[in-house]
C-alpha cells in the first residue's frame, strides 16, 4: 500500500492481515475494514481526508487512533468490536454526541469511549 499514495477508497474487509500501515495514504477518504483478521490497532492519524471509516466485526481490534484533525467531517462504524474500549479522537465531547458516530460501541455493554489520549 505504501507505494500507492493516491488511493482514495480502500476496502480490506475480510482479510487475514496481522497489521496494517495506512500512514502513507494521505489521500484516503473511505476505509472499509470489517472483519480484520488479527489486526489489533489501526492508526488513522495521518489520514486527514477520511470521511468514512468502517471497522466493524473485528474481534482483535483494541486500539484506533482517529486524531487526524478531521473528525467533524467523518462517520465511523465500529460495531461488534468487543475488545475496542477506547478510540483516540480530536474532541471527545464531539465524538460522544456526533450523529455520524452512532454505530460505535464495540464492547458487549456498549462502553467504547472517546478520549483525546487513550491509555490501554
Amino acid at each position: 500500500l505504501s507505494n500507492n499514495t493516491l488511493i482514495t477508497n480502500l476496502d480490506i474487509s475480510n482479510t487475514l492481515l496481522s497489521s496494517i500501515n495506512l500512514t502513507p495514504l494521505v489521500n484516503l477518504q473511505q476505509l472499509y475494514a470489517a472483519v480484520l483478521g488479527n489486526v489489533t490497532e489501526v492508526d488513522l492519524s495521518s489520514n486527514s481526508q477520511l470521511t468514512v471509516v468502517g471497522l466493524s466485526n473485528s474481534t482483535s481490534l483494541v486500539d484506533v487512533n482517529m486524531k487526524n484533525g478531521n473528525n467533524t467531517n467523518m462517520t465511523i462504524d465500529t460495531s461488534a468490536t468487543p475488545n475496542l474500549a477506547c478510540i483516540d479522537v480530536d474532541d471527545a465531547v464531539y465524538a460522544s454526541t456526533a450523529l455520524g458516530w452512532s454505530n460505535v460501541g464495540g464492547t458487549p455493554n456498549g462502553s467504547t469511549i472517546f478520549m483525546e489520549i487513550c491509555i490501554i
